[in-house]
C-alpha cells in the first residue's frame, strides 16, 4: 500500500469516527422518524390535529420505515451508527464508481473531495442516503456498458443492464424524493447525445440517441411501480405543499456569499485547469456538472451532488489527458517492505476507528453513552420526562422540538417540522403565540392550547408575559433550558 492510500485509510477512519460522534439532533431526522410514526390518518391527526383534512402524501415511506426500525431497535444511538455507516458505504461505493471511470489514486482523493464538499450537510441520518446510493448505483450500471472503452455506449448494453436500470429507479422512487435527480440525470444523458452529434439531420436516425431516450422512457416508467403509482406523479402539481420539493429544498435560503460559494469556486476552477489539456469534452458529465451547480444556488442542500457531479466530469477529461510517466519514478520506488508498513498501520487505524467507535463500545462491552451525549445538549430532556408522565391535551412547543418529543412521548403538538401538513394559518397563529404578540392569549384560546413549552432563549418575549400577567397559566416545570406552563379548560 502506498503512502497515499494509507493517507485517504487515515482519513476514512477519522470521518467515520467523526460521524459516529455526530449529534442526532438534527430536526430533519426526527422529522422523518415522526412521520414514519404518524402515517396513518389516524395516528397523524391524533398527535398533529390540525392536519385534519389537509391533502397528504408520504415519499419515499420505505425509507422513513427503516428510520423508524433503527429507532425502534436501539434508540437514538443506532440512529447515529446507522448515519455513520451508511455514510461511509456510500462515499465508498461512489468511490467505486470514480475508480471505474479513472482507474487511478485521483479516483480515491476525489471521493475524499466529495465528502470534504459535503461535510457541512451531514447533519444526520435522512433518507437522502438511499438515494446517494442508488445513484451511484445508476452510474455504475450505465459504466459497465462502457466495456474497455472511454465513450458512453448504452447501444451496446445487454438485457441485464437494461433490467438493472430498472429496478435501480423502482427501489430509488420507493425509498427517496430524490429519484427525481436520477429522472433529471437519465435525461441529461440523453440530451448531451444531441451535442456530440451536432448535426439535426442524423440525430433522429443515431441508435444510441434512440437508445438513451428508450432508457430515459423506461426509468420513467419504473416510477410507476410505488404504493401510489401515477398518484406520484399527481403530486407534482401540488402547490405550494409539493411533497417533492419539501424534501429536497433547504429549510433556509442558500448563501451565496459562504461556504457554499467557495466550494463551487474550487471545484470549478479545477476542472477549468483540467479541461485545458484536453481537446474534446466529454458532454453528458459536464451538462450534469453545469446543472448541479444551478440546483446547489437555489437548495444547498444538493451540494452532495454537485460534489459528485463535478467529480465525475473532472476525471472524465483526466481519462483524456496524455499522461508522461518520467523515467526516473521506476527507479524510486518504494521498497516493498516499506510498503507493507502502510498496510499493518492502516490496518491499525480501521481497528482503531473500531475500537473507540460506539460500535466497538457495544460489541465488546463498554459503558452506554447517555442521552445528552448521544443527542446533545440543546434537548428539553427534563421537561420530556415531565411530559412522559404527565401529558398534555395539545402542546404548544418550538418546531425544533416538536418531532423529537412527539417520536419519544406520543405528546399531540400544534405544529411539527412538517409545515405542509397544517394550513397556513395554523403556522402564522403559531408563530403570534410563540413571539408572545399582544393577542397571543387569544389565539391560544382560540386553538384550546392547555400546555406551553417554551424555550428561554428564543421565547423571552413570551416567558415574560407569563410571569408579569399568569392569568390561569401556572408553572408546572422548569429547568435551564426551558420552562413549560399549563392550565385547565
Amino acid at each position: 500500500m502506498s503512502w497515499c492510500k494509507f493517507a485517504i485509510c487515515v482519513f476514512s477512519c477519522a470521518l467515520f469516527l467523526l460521524l459516529c460522534y455526530l449529534p442526532v439532533s438534527d430536526p430533519g431526522t426526527w422529522q422523518l422518524v415522526n412521520q414514519a410514526q404518524t402515517y396513518s390518518c389516524e395516528a397523524r391527526s391524533e398527535l398533529l390535529p390540525y392536519s385534519q383534512g389537509m391533502r397528504f402524501a408520504s415519499i419515499g415511506q420505505p425509507g422513513k420505515q427503516f428510520l423508524l426500525t433503527l429507532f425502534q431497535a436501539g434508540g437514538p444511538e443506532y440512529l447515529g451508527i446507522g448515519f455513520a455507516v451508511s455514510q461511509m458505504l456510500v462515499f465508498c461505493f461512489w468511490v467505486l464508481v470514480f475508480y471505474r471511470i479513472f482507474p487511478s489514486e485521483w479516483s480515491l482523493l476525489a471521493g475524499c473531495g466529495a465528502a470534504m464538499a459535503s461535510f457541512f450537510e451531514l447533519q444526520g441520518i435522512h433518507t437522502q442516503i438511499f438515494g446517494q446510493f442508488f445513484g451511484a448505483a445508476l452510474v455504475l450500471v450505465l459504466l459497465s456498458a462502457r466495456g474497455d472503452t472511454q465513450q458512453w455506449n448504452w447501444n451496446s448494453a445487454t438485457r441485464f443492464q437494461w433490467a438493472a436500470v430498472f429496478v435501480v429507479m423502482v427501489l430509488w422512487t420507493n425509498f427517496d424524493a430524490t429519484f427525481i435527480l436520477g429522472l433529471g440525470g437519465l435525461f441529461v444523458f440523453a440530451f448531451s447525445r444531441i451535442l456530440e452529434v451536432s448535426s439535426w439531420k442524423l440525430i433522429f436516425k443515431d441508435k444510441e440517441f434512440r437508445c438513451r431516450i428508450w432508457l430515459f422512457e423506461f426509468a420513467l416508467l419504473a416510477t410507476l411501480f410505488t404504493s401510489q403509482g401515477i398518484g406520484l406523479w399527481k403530486t407534482l402539481l401540488w402547490w405550494p405543499d409539493n411533497p417533492i420539493l419539501q424534501s429536497l429544498k433547504s429549510p433556509y435560503p442558500a448563501l451565496l456569499a459562504g461556504w457554499t460559494t467557495g466550494i463551487l469556486a474550487i471545484a470549478w476552477a479545477v476542472w477549468f485547469v483540467v479541461s485545458r489539456k484536453v481537446k474534446q469534452l466529454e458532454f453528458p458529465t459536464l451538462i450534469l456538472a453545469m446543472v448541479a451547480s444551478l440546483l446547489v444556488i437555489l437548495s444547498h442542500k444538493l451540494i452532495f451532488w454537485f460534489a459528485v457531479a463535478i467529480s465525475l466530469s473532472i476525471l472524465e477529461l483526466a481519462t483524456r489527458v496524455p499522461m508522461q510517466r518520467s523515467p526516473s519514478r521506476e527507479t524510486h520506488t518504494r521498497p516493498g517492505a516499506f510498503k507493507f508498513t502502510f498496510t499493518l498501520l492502516s490496518a491499525l487505524a480501521i481497528w482503531m476507528a473500531f475500537c473507540f467507535s460506539p460500535i466497538g463500545a457495544i460489541a465488546m462491552g463498554g459503558a452506554d453513552r447517555t442521552q445528552q451525549e448521544i443527542i446533545g445538549q440543546a434537548m428539553p430532556y427534563q421537561a420530556k420526562e415531565y411530559l412522559r408522565s404527565d401529558p398534555a391535551i395539545l402542546m404548544h412547543c418550538p418546531v425544533y422540538w416538536s418531532d423529537w418529543l412527539q417520536s419519544e412521548t406520543g405528546q399531540p403538538t400544534m405544529l411539527t417540522n412538517s409545515l405542509h401538513l397544517t394550513p397556513r394559518f395554523v403556522g402564522i397563529d403559531f408563530h403570534r403565540i410563540f413571539e408572545g404578540d399582544a393577542d397571543w392569549r387569544k389565539v391560544a384560546d382560540k386553538y384550546s392550547i392547555t400546555c406551553l413549552l417554551i424555550d428561554k432563549d428564543k421565547q423571552s418575549r413570551l416567558n415574560r408575559s407569563l410571569r408579569r400577567r399568569p392569568a390561569e397559566w401556572k408553572k408546572a416545570h422548569e429547568d435551564s433550558l426551558c420552562v413549560i406552563y399549563r392550565r385547565e379548560l
